[in-house]
């Protein structure tokens, strides 16, 4: 399949997705600040971010990855409020095999109310329309918030990779739930 670029927003019922942007960082920041402790646990990245300007550098690093098609980070805003509410991306996406994977974090204040099982959808149908086939989401086997998002937007377990991925207490299993594309394939 040939290469394509997202749109820089994706508008949904009750959200926005904006290509990550320096706009954003300060609230990004307050929202890890709010969230830390209970974002930590699952996320590696977390305690990379000691200052706002880590938030800096890592927008910068995803507007190479975005360049380059490795990676589409986008940031999550309340339509309603405008807030800053968390993340998504594609990552992993590999156009000859028609695949991606999705990650994604909620500040805490946002979290049960739908916002991310919003996103994921949003973000799915954008990748599926444009030919992905396989898009697949990975969490350790105790972030059952992340594997509830998974299963609520219709991913299925695939499988349970043992003590795969290192969070802080040590190496978990990691969980792959995965969605195939309802359109048929092409590209062959």
């Amino acid at each position: 399949m040939e290469k394509f670029k997202l749109k820089e927003s994706i508008v949904s019922d009750r959200i926005v997705l904006l290509k990550r942007d320096h706009d954003h960082d300060e609230q990004m920041w307050e929202a890890i600040e709010e969230s830390r402790e209970f974002i930590r646990e699952y996320l590696f990245w977390v305690d990379a971010q000691k200052a706002f300007e880590d938030v800096v550098k890592a927008t910068d690093m995803f507007f190479d990855l975005w360049d380059t098609d490795k990676e589409w980070a986008y940031d999550i805003y309340s339509l309603d409020t405008h807030k800053f509410i968390g993340c998504i991306g594609a990552h992993a996406i590999n156009f000859l095999n028609q695949s991606a994977e999705l990650g994604y974090w909620l500040r805490k204040s946002e979290t049960s109310k739908g916002y991310m099982k919003e996103a994921v959808l949003a973000l799915e149908k954008e990748l599926f329309e444009h030919g992905l086939h396989r898009l697949s989401i990975l969490c350790d086997i105790n972030n059952v918030n992340s594997s509830g998002v998974a299963k609520r937007s219709g991913y299925t377990l695939e499988s349970v990779a043992k003590e795969a991925v290192y969070h802080y207490t040590g190496l978990h299993d990691l969980e792959t739930y995965v969605k195939f594309s309802p359109y048929p394939i092409t590209g062959f």
